[in-house]
C-alpha cells in the first residue's frame, strides 16, 4: 500500500504515510494508536432527510404557482363612474376574467406651461 500523504501524529509526534481512505475508515497511529485521520461514510440518513427536505421545497412551491395566479393589471381610464372594488367584474368576450381589486385617482405629472391655479 503506497502512502498517499505524510501526517504526524498530534499525541506522539511520530511522521507516518496515511494511504488513501474509503468511506467510514479511519488511520491510526503506528505508535499510541490515536486516530489520525478518520473519513465518514455518508450515512442513509443524511441523504433521506436531504431527499425530504428537497421534496418539501418542491412542494410547496408547486402549491404556491398553483394557487398564485394573480395577474395585477393597471388600466387607466378617463372616468371610473360606477365601478366599485369587489363588486365590478372584468368581462373578456362574455368570459369573467377578473374583478376590480382597488380604484386610485391618476397622478398626472406637471407639464411644462401649465399652471396649476
Amino acid at each position: 500500500m503506497t502512502p498517499a500523504r505524510t501526517i504526524g501524529c498530534d499525541s506522539c509526534g511520530v511522521v507516518q504515510g496515511i494511504p488513501v481512505l474509503d468511506d467510514g475508515k479511519s488511520a491510526r497511529c503506528v505508535r499510541c494508536g490515536s486516530v489520525l485521520e478518520r473519513r465518514r461514510g455518508t450515512s442513509i440518513r443524511t441523504a433521506m432527510v436531504l431527499s425530504i427536505a428537497a421534496l418539501m421545497i418542491v412542494g410547496w412551491l408547486a402549491l404556491r404557482a398553483l394557487t398564485d395566479r394573480r395577474i395585477d393589471i393597471e388600466l387607466l381610464v378617463p372616468s371610473a363612474q360606477g365601478v366599485r372594488t369587489g363588486d365590478t367584474h372584468v368581462d373578456y368576450k362574455g368570459l369573467e376574467i377578473g374583478s376590480v381589486s382597488d380604484i386610485r385617482p391618476a397622478i398626472r405629472p406637471h407639464s411644462p406651461g401649465r399652471s396649476d391655479k
